[in-house]
């Protein structure tokens, strides 16, 4: 064991190494390995790669697709340059920069929404246009306990998610175990299945698309539903001019 992290220890003062020369005798160029869900891969990231590679032309970027709890050990054992993460716990091992928030509601499908009759909690579900406008940030937006939807089948993300997690704190909140209708890895496909009617799921607003209009967004009267995602870099001395002009150019959303 002492003989493998000496070698990896040797790796990573050569990459470190490179990375130098290559800063020192190419300023506009680089790489960058970025490693992300599907979820940032497809919902975050274009745009902002859009802008970055016209801006910088020269710097090449490798995407990689992977679970959270993958790129969490790719980015310690410095296989990528980068990541996201919104753990609190998890973000205090590494380099971090603010990148951007999003909020959680709950996605209901309309066919099995057990609310839509209810007087009490009527006009309280939000279209997705709605959502798109972004009327869940407005401070009147009303909010729905989840014990409402205790009666419900849940499509629910796996065990290693950041939105696992939220989950079952949420439930334990609301003081219900739900039903699991099923368990995904991935939270876009966790969405599509909402929108099949198949259970309700807890899904990002930035994710919301006007085409998914089988369902109901509810906002949820809890204290987690907010989530600021770090841009996350392994601690070490030496830092690429390529990934610093990344972290600069990357917004706060």
């Amino acid at each position: 064991m002492a003989y493998i992290e000496h070698i990896e220890s040797i790796r990573r003062l050569e990459t470190e190494l490179e990375l130098q020369i290559q800063d020192i005798k190419e300023l506009e160029t680089g790489k960058i390995i970025i490693g992300g869900s599907h979820y940032l891969n497809a919902f975050i990231l274009p745009k902002i790669l859009s802008g970055f590679t016209s801006m910088y032309p020269k710097i090449s970027i490798d995407l990689v697709e992977a679970s959270s709890a993958q790129l969490s050990e790719m980015l310690r054992k410095q296989e990528i340059d980068m990541t996201f993460h919104c753990s609190p716990e998890f973000i205090q091992d590494f380099e971090r920069y603010p990148a951007f928030f999003d909020r959680v509601l709950l996605a209901v499908p309309k066919s099995i929404d057990p609310l839509s009759a209810d007087p009490e909690v009527s006009g309280k579900a939000l279209t997705a246009e709605e959502v798109v406008e972004g009327r869940h940030l407005e401070q009147d937006c009303p909010m729905v306990p989840l014990m409402r939807f205790r009666s419900l089948a849940f499509v629910l993300l796996s065990e290693g998610n950041n939105l696992y997690e939220r989950s079952v704190r949420m439930f334990k909140e609301a003081g219900f175990s739900p039903v699991t209708k099923m368990q995904l890895s991935q939270l876009v496909t966790a969405y599509h299945l909402a929108n099949a009617g198949i259970g309700a799921t807890f899904v990002s607003d930035r994710l919301v698309s006007t085409h998914m209009d089988a369902l109901n967004y509810y906002k949820l009267d809890s204290t987690i539903t907010t989530r600021q995602f770090y841009i996350l870099l392994p601690r070490r001395k030496y830092v690429s001019a390529a990934a610093r002009r990344f972290i600069d150019f990357f917004p706060t959303l």
